[in-house]
């Protein structure tokens, strides 16, 4: 209660504390680095699976597992954490700090061959060998995505990783036709 007394009969004292703050305050935001675009670390990679009705011992077994063994042996990981819990596998790998994250992120991007072959409906004879990535993009699908590797530079990427066949389906006309 002093201080407020105080301030109360030197309102000269009150206005002049005020004001000190306030230029302070202006002083040290004005003069505190800035940067356009400042470098922000994210020295983690996640990965969330889905497989749905499955139980968390399947899920560790047959999807976090794998994966862990996969991107273990790239460079630039320090850790990998996981957990399985029903129908989800969730899988955080730190990074080293210098480490280009974006790189790392498209290291991790697997592909599972499975035993499983799909017919070309078009000709029914073309025999396609089936795979399950680990990424899949929200607004692209969910779970098993046909790829067009020809003409779409994620699917283009994937088949060139994994050397599948590359087939064009679109052609531009030619100016002699």
């Amino acid at each position: 209660m002093k201080l407020i007394d105080y301030s109360i009969k030197n309102p000269v004292f009150s206005n002049l504390l005020m004001a000190t703050i306030i230029i302070f305050g202006l002083y040290v935001g004005f003069n505190l680095p800035k940067e356009l675009f400042p470098s922000v670390g994210f020295e983690k990679v996640t990965i969330l699976t889905i497989h749905e009705n499955s139980t968390a011992e399947d899920v560790e077994k047959l999807i976090t597992i794998p994966i862990e063994d996969k991107i273990s042996s790239i460079s630039g990981i320090k850790n990998i954490k996981s957990q399985s819990s029903e129908s989800r596998s969730f899988i955080i790998a730190e990074l080293f700090a210098d480490e280009d994250t974006e790189e790392i992120a498209q290291a991790i991007k697997i592909g599972f061959k499975t035993e499983l072959e799909a017919i070309n409906p078009l000709d029914n004879e073309s025999k396609v060998p089936v795979y399950f990535a680990n990424f899949v993009l929200m607004d692209y699908g969910f779970g098993a995505v046909f790829g067009c590797p020809a003409h779409d530079q994620r699917d283009f990427d994937f088949a060139k990783k994994y050397n599948l066949k590359i087939k064009t389906v679109v052609k531009p006309k030619s100016e002699s036709d």
